[in-house]
């Protein structure tokens, strides 16, 4: 061999050992590679040589087993000890499947790890085969348990959600972005009647906006979409069926997590009887204002009245018979008392009017009053009365409840032109919960049904619902002072019943008045028997009214009397404590400033309780009058009033 040939041999051996080196540098940078991937995605890999029933574990499997390298070496058998028991043939199964079919595999396990803790994980393998069959099977670990963790939480989330969506009070729509139906709740089926397979993937438009809000849904939908955010509304929406009830809504867009809209996400709640209660308070309160206004209206009407009542019939006395002047003042009376009159349905309306307490029966009013009211309309409007057999009677005042009939019917003939009908019946019902919707404060129980039916021109629904308003009226300026049904109105209330107005525009009109059979509370009633031989004496006044102070020294110094004056409560006291042995009787107004009338009322009987103490009241304090009555004062005197029963009244305080 020359020296050129070996050193050729050398050249060719260094180059092979040269390779070999690069080839074990490459081949450890791989692993040192595959290590470091198995590290960052936390994928451990293993290796079963079949043949040599071995088993490699790289580091990542090592410690999703919680082991060591140098304190554990793995082989086939200890790996499946590592295997929750119950997942052991499941794996064994795979594997041998994979082998047989020569395919892949992967399947989730529990393992054990060394210090008892249990993790999940997914291994994915594959067999190799020579020859003689399957020779090893590699694969790799990974630990999926917080993953799985993060699964089950989310689904608990979601069911969650799930749950409070289906069975919240609300209903909960989703809108895709041609606002059609994309998700649709359980209480959004009850709420407008569409099962979710009937309402998915329809229209809103279609399903239950109704047509005047079709153009601004539109336009809202698409400002909502564009600009994001929230909103909300009250509006009117279609059910199934062609109803229609009230909805609050809160809408919000849906965006997807690059800033795509994906639609809109809707609350509705079904607020129809809330609106329903707001409306029935602020019908309550409106009403309770007006009977404020009209109890003071009337107070104050009262006093002007008792002045022009109160001198007029003193110059009615004076006056001549055949004086020209004597007519004048005869009108001048018939209109200050058909003001009374006005002013008594005002206290009725406002409930602070003068009552009566009586047992009687619906029978013995309707009827008469009826056979009287045949007499007094047109004659072209027939009348009948039909009361039930058995029907109950009634504790309250008879003759309220009779002029309350008397102007339903008086509105009945009014509201029927030409020929027609009105009929005044009595009945018992039972009223249940519910079964009166505008008058929340009726209480469920026996009840009179006393109705006035008519087949007039009939209202519509705004006439309807304003018809018991104080001075609403419908008829020609002259014919009517629109105080009719806000009396009746009063009377009911006082009773603790109910005016219930059913109407049709062209078919009448029927006006219930629902009167409970229960006993109501005993309301002021005082009587005074009539008067025969008038007597003079010195009486105390004391009002804040100057008008009224002075017509009363008027109408009493005609007849001999002497009249003390006093504008307030104080001043009065004063007098009574100063000529208390000349005063024969004190008329004491109820309602003053500063000093009211039951106070000083207190006070004068501390001072001598042996002198007579006339009460004066415009009909709003019934109370309060009852209350003295019962603490020895000698009477009541109603404003406005006329020289005779002043005189009456004077009269019968002294007698006693």
């Amino acid at each position: 061999m020359t020296d050129q040939s070996k050193s050729k041999k050398e050249l060719i051996a260094e180059l092979e050992r040269y390779r070999a080196l690069r080839l074990e540098h490459r081949l450890a940078e791989s692993e040192k590679l595959l290590r470091l991937t198995g590290d960052l995605s936390k994928i451990g890999t293993w290796r079963v040589d079949v043949v040599a029933n071995t088993l490699h574990w790289s580091d990542e499997v090592y410690t999703i087993h919680g082991r060591r390298r140098d304190d554990f070496s793995p082989d086939v058998d200890s790996a499946i000890e590592h295997y929750h028991p119950d997942d052991r043939q499941y794996v064994a199964t795979c594997v041998q499947e994979a082998i047989e079919h020569r395919q892949d595999f992967a399947f989730e396990l529990r393992i054990i790890r060394a210090d008892g803790e249990i993790r999940r994980v997914i291994s994915r393998g594959r067999p190799e085969f020579g020859d003689e069959g399957v020779h090893s099977i590699i694969g790799i670990f990974r630990d999926v348990t917080e993953e799985r963790e993060l699964e089950a939480e989310r689904f608990r989330s979601h069911e969650s959600l799930r749950a409070h969506l289906e069975n919240t009070p609300l209903a909960v729509i989703e809108w895709d972005t041609e606002f059609r139906v994309a998700a649709w709740n359980a209480r959004s089926e009850e709420i407008f009647g569409y099962t979710k397979d009937e309402a998915m993937g329809r229209h809103a438009t279609e399903l239950i906006l109704p047509a005047e809000l079709h153009e601004w849904a539109h336009t809202h939908f698409q400002d909502t979409l564009r600009l994001g955010g929230t909103s909300t509304r009250v509006n009117e929406n279609r059910v199934k069926g062609g109803g229609s009830i009230t909805c609050e809504w809160y809408n919000t867009a849906l965006f997807d997590s690059s800033g795509n809209p994906m639609g809109l996400a809707s609350i509705a709640q079904d607020i129809t009887e809330r609106k329903i209660l707001e409306a029935q308070l602020i019908e309550s309160q409106k009403m309770e204002a007006i009977g404020t206004l009209a109890g003071g209206v009337a107070h104050d009407m009262n006093n002007v009245l008792a002045v022009v009542l109160g001198l007029c019939s003193v110059m009615q006395r004076e006056l001549d018979a055949k004086s020209r002047h004597r007519q004048d003042i005869d009108d001048v009376l018939a209109a200050a008392n058909r003001g009374r009159e006005m002013v008594s349905n005002l206290l009725g309306f406002a409930r602070k009017g003068a009552y009566t307490r009586t047992q009687w029966s619906p029978k013995l009013v309707i009827e008469p009053m009826v056979e009287l009211l045949s007499k007094t309309i047109p004659k072209e409007i027939s009348t009948s009365s039909d009361v039930a057999a058995g029907v109950e009677d009634l504790v309250g005042d008879a003759n309220q409840i009779t002029s309350a009939l008397m102007n339903l019917c008086i509105n009945s003939s009014h509201a029927i032109e030409g020929q027609g009908h009105i009929s005044v019946s009595a009945s018992n019902i039972e009223v249940r919960a519910g079964d009166y919707d505008e008058h929340p404060g009726l209480a469920p129980g026996a009840y009179v049904a006393l109705r006035v039916s008519d087949n007039g021109k009939g209202m519509d629904e705004a006439t309807r619902k304003r018809s018991i308003e104080p001075f609403f009226t419908t008829k020609d300026i002259g014919k009517g002072t629109g105080l009719g049904l806000s009396m009746v109105y009063g009377a009911a209330e006082h009773h603790h019943g109910a005016l219930v107005l059913e109407s049709e525009v062209g078919k009448g009109t029927t006006a219930t008045l629902l009167l409970p059979v229960a006993e109501l509370p005993l309301v002021v009633e005082v009587q005074r028997s009539e008067h025969k031989n008038r007597r003079a004496g010195t009486v105390l006044m004391i009002d804040d009214e100057a008008m009224l102070l002075k017509s009363v020294e008027r109408m009493l110094g005609d007849n001999g009397s002497t009249v003390l004056l006093a504008h307030s409560g104080a001043i009065g006291l004063d007098i009574f404590r100063q000529q208390r042995d000349e005063i024969d009787v004190v008329l004491l107004d109820l309602s003053m400033p500063e000093m009211g009338g039951a106070d000083c009322f207190d006070l004068l009987q501390e001072i001598d309780a042996s002198v007579p103490v006339v009460i004066c009241t415009g009909h709003g304090d019934e109370r309060r009058a009852k209350a003295m009555i019962d603490a020895g004062a000698a009477g009541v005197l109603r404003k406005p009033f006329n020289v005779q029963e002043l005189e009456d009244s004077l009269s019968d305080a002294m007698a006693t």
